[in-house]
């Protein structure tokens, strides 16, 4: 709890607090914010992206000359790397039964890499099947 400019009271979510009875700290008013931490066996991550909701690189197909350059340096430089990546993540999550639906979005690698998009991440998705497989294509490319 602080005291904003405004002196209103807030809490940790920043909505204005009248009584400190109102405060969500308790158990049941965490659950119902942060309901998506509640399984990592659920068919999307905390961005919505899985099953009915596949990840798409912002971009997947470079329009300019810089991008595919750019596309071609990283996946030449980073190589197989994006394999053991990308099993690290497969096996992390094994255990929970998200990864036998062919997309391994719920952990934290791939929800950031959802988020923030930077290097492989902007070109590839290596957290599913078909997005490796993509990968894999282009990596056996670039080294023919």
């Amino acid at each position: 709890m602080y005291l904003d400019f405004d002196e209103f009271r807030y809490d940790f979510k920043c909505d204005a607090a009248i009584e400190q009875s109102e405060t969500n700290t308790d158990k049941k008013s965490y659950d119902n914010r942060f309901w998506q931490n509640e399984k990592k066996s659920s068919p999307e991550n905390v961005n919505g992206y899985g099953v009915n909701n596949p990840y798409i690189p912002p971009i997947h197909t470079p329009n300019t000359l810089l991008g595919v350059i750019d596309r071609y340096t990283i996946t030449h430089s980073i190589g197989l790397g994006a394999l053991f990546t990308s099993f690290t993540a497969w096996w992390n999550n094994i255990g929970t039964g998200d990864v036998w639906d062919g997309f391994w979005y719920n952990n934290a690698e791939a929800a950031g890499t959802q988020l923030y998009p930077t290097g492989l991440g902007k070109y590839y998705d290596i957290y599913s099947v078909q997005g490796l497989i993509n990968y894999l294509f282009s990596y056996i490319w670039i080294y023919i």
